[in-house]
C-alpha cells in the first residue's frame, strides 16, 4: 500500500516537521476552544487573558526556532517547509475550535430544552485524582 518511507532523510524530516507544526496548530485551536466549558469562544474577549496570548506567542516562537534555526533543525531533525505547506496548517486549529464549538452548542441546546435549572440537577460531579 504505497512506498515505505525511510526513517531518515529529507522526506522524513519534512514529514516530522509538518506533524509537529500541525500539533502546534491544533493546540492553539484547543486553547481558544477550551477557555470555557459552555460559553462560545467567539463570545469571549481575546484580550481578556494576556498570558494566553503570550503563551501562544512563545509557542509559535519556539516552533519557528525549531523549524528555521539551523542549529535547532539538526538537533531536532526538522526541515523548513515551503509556503504552500503552511496552508495545510490552517486546518488543524480551526477544526479543533469548530468541533468544540459544535459540542458546546449541543450542550447549550440540551440545557435549554431541559428547562431552567436542569443543568444543575443533571450535572454529574467531576472527581479529579
Amino acid at each position: 500500500m504505497g512506498d515505505q518511507l525511510p526513517a531518515a532523510g529529507p522526506v522524513y524530516e519534512q514529514a516530522t516537521t509538518m506533524t509537529f507544526a500541525a500539533i502546534v496548530s491544533g493546540q492553539i485551536g484547543c486553547l481558544f476552544a477550551c477557555r470555557s466549558e459552555r460559553v462560545s469562544a467567539f463570545r469571549l474577549s481575546i484580550g481578556s487573558n494576556p498570558l494566553l496570548l503570550a503563551g501562544i506567542a512563545v509557542e509559535l516562537a519556539i516552533a519557528a526556532g525549531l523549524i528555521y534555526l539551523p542549529g535547532l533543525q539538526e538537533g531536532f531533525g526538522m526541515r523548513p517547509f515551503t509556503g504552500s505547506a503552511w496552508a495545510f496548517l490552517l486546518i488543524p486549529g480551526p477544526s479543533v475550535l469548530l468541533i468544540e464549538e459544535g459540542r458546546k452548542w449541543l450542550m447549550r441546546r440540551r440545557r435549554d430544552a431541559d428547562g431552567p435549572g436542569a443543568a444543575s440537577r443533571s450535572a454529574t460531579p467531576v472527581v479529579l485524582p
